[in-house]
């Protein structure tokens, strides 16, 4: 009859009951920039997933959702530059609120047609505005001194009008 392994009771804890961790991931100045839980080799894997210089264990957990409260309450002390949850069960935790950014009229045409399209579709409308103002004879001077100075008539005066039609429309 083979020999009885003797089992610790329930109440005593190996050092193998003990393997959920929190852990830091620290830049080359020793800040944190990451705030993780796991357990095995999780650590030195997220360490180079990450870029960080170097990783320290912060606590060891019997309990994994003991494990999942310290992550968060750490995360939100620390407030690390790569974490984009707040913490808990992995990727299905709750993402941070970030603030939307409203787009305007303009700068939903210019993704929509390109830069440059939206360049020359601008520099087209201000030739039209120069050129209209150009021909009002009666106040002609007065508005045109206000808003165009000599280099930009200059300029207006070197277009390819055909050219900047194209790109614009093309």
């Amino acid at each position: 009859m083979a020999a009885r392994i003797n089992k610790p009771l329930h109440d005593e804890k190996t050092k193998s009951d003990w393997r959920f961790y929190v852990y830091d991931i620290l830049d080359c100045e020793g800040n944190p920039i990451y705030v993780g839980k796991g357990s095995g080799c999780r650590r030195k894997v997220s360490e180079r997933y990450r870029g960080g210089a170097s990783s320290i264990e912060a606590a060891r957990f019997f309990d994994e959702e003991d494990a999942y409260r310290y992550e968060i309450e750490r995360i939100a002390d620390i407030n690390p530059m790569l974490n984009k949850h707040i913490g808990g069960n992995g990727a299905r935790c709750s993402v941070v609120k970030t603030k939307k950014i409203k787009i305007d009229a303009q700068t939903r045409l210019m993704n929509k047609i390109g830069t440059r399209a939206y360049a020359a579709r601008m520099l087209l409308s201000y030739y039209n505005a120069y050129k209209y103002l150009e021909s009002k004879v009666d106040r002609k001077n007065e508005i045109l001194k206000k808003c165009y100075t000599e280099e930009i008539k200059q300029l207006f005066n070197t277009f390819n009008v055909a050219k900047l039609t194209e790109v614009a429309y093309g």
